[in-house]
């Protein structure tokens, strides 16, 4: 997520900003460091959760400014995507294949990950846009499960 905010004068000699944030009101337990003049990108926030977040500036003297005022944020919850599947099969009825897809409204960067025991996942393939395709070879005793992860 890009957390912006407007950059200090560039005669006040700003070298750094401290962003602060956490999941309570006033009780921050993450922090990260940026060096733009207009905001920070902040990872592994969790979907679903609320985030407050405040700004301190700091000088090349290594003085602090005060602390911002404080913004929240809540995390979206991307909506499910159903993936279709099809089969596919050679003469003798046994099945070599599997076709995947997905479809979803708004471009946006995608990952298919693939797991044997839905708890380690890893990817498939990733990309870009508003649907998926793959195919999967299927080896004698391969059981696999897929999830979609919309970014």
């Amino acid at each position: 997520m890009w957390l912006g905010w407007d950059g200090a004068d560039p005669e006040e000699n700003i070298v750094e900003y401290h962003v602060f944030y956490g999941t309570q009101s006033r009780l921050y337990t993450n922090s990260d460091t940026s060096y733009y003049y207009d905001g920070d990108y902040i990872y592994g926030l969790d979907e679903g959760k609320t985030y407050y977040f405040a700004v301190t500036a700091v000088d090349a003297d290594g003085k602090s400014s005060p602390i911002s005022a404080e913004v929240a944020y809540t995390v979206p919850v991307p909506p499910a995507v159903p993936l279709q599947t099809e089969i596919y099969y050679d003469s003798n009825g046994t099945a070599y294949g599997m076709g995947i897809s997905g479809s979803w409204s708004s471009p946006t960067d995608w990952e298919l990950d693939y797991s044997s025991d839905l708890l380690n996942w890893s990817p498939w393939q990733a990309g870009h846009g508003t649907d998926c395709y793959t195919y999967v070879q299927f080896d004698w005793g391969d059981q696999y499960f897929f999830r979609l992860v919309l970014f």
